[in-house]
């Protein structure tokens, strides 16, 4: 039983993708992809600003929440991603501009005389938000079970939609693999044994106790 609800929570984890992948139904004769679809939202936007990888939002296949015989809206699907990526991108734009003319009144302010408006008066901070009930998703689940592999964990901040931070944690992730590969060679496993890492082949779960418990080791 618990083997297979791991497997249903596990099915509900997407990883992201590579951003110029194309969607499954196009929305229109020029928004093929998630870049294209994330143009249409943000026209522009530089490219240089256009993040690398795309997260997707969590979807379960065996969702019963619209009816077990109702077709799965992928297009939903899809434009909840692309609104979750354009909300944090247009967030950060938004905090990269009012830093710039906060920048540039205290610029003007310390080579002004004057009695004028303060400029932490003309830009104040941004207000604490209300508390609001904690949600866990899936993948912070998964995580807590140590089921999710780290290379595969979602972007959920607008600091991992940073192009240049996604390049440098691929470029921190190769050289890490390269120095453990060659610091650790790999070890031959038997056939028949008590636990079963599948995470190094896509699936996000050890399995224990197999059915072949009674089979012979190798020699």
């Amino acid at each position: 039983m618990a083997l297979l609800s791991t497997m249903y929570v596990s099915l509900c984890y997407w990883p992201p993708v590579p951003i110029d992948t194309p969607l499954l139904r196009p929305w229109s004769e020029n928004v093929t992809t998630f870049a294209d679809a994330i143009l249409s939202r943000m026209p522009d936007l530089p490219s240089e600003k256009m993040p690398r990888m795309m997260p997707i939002d969590e979807h379960c296949w065996c969702d019963l929440s619209s009816g077990v015989f109702s077709p799965v809206n992928l297009t939903k699907w899809e434009e909840s991603s692309v609104n979750r990526v354009v909300e944090a991108l247009e967030k950060r734009e938004a905090d990269l501009r009012e830093m710039e003319r906060r920048e540039q009144c205290e610029a003007e302010a310390a080579g002004a005389k004057g009695n004028g408006t303060s400029c932490a008066e003309q830009f104040p901070g941004p207000a604490p938000r209300p508390r609001r009930r904690r949600r866990y998703s899936v993948s912070k689940f998964l995580d807590l079970l140590g089921l999710v592999p780290p290379h595969s964990k979602m972007a959920n901040s607008s600091d991992d939609l940073d192009p240049e931070k996604q390049h440098q944690d691929v470029s921190a992730n190769s050289t890490s693999t390269l120095q453990d590969s060659a610091q650790h060679p790999p070890i031959k496993l038997p056939w028949f044994r008590r636990e079963y890492d599948l995470r190094n082949f896509g699936f996000a779960m050890v399995t224990d106790e197999p059915l072949l418990t009674h089979a012979p080791q190798n020699p």
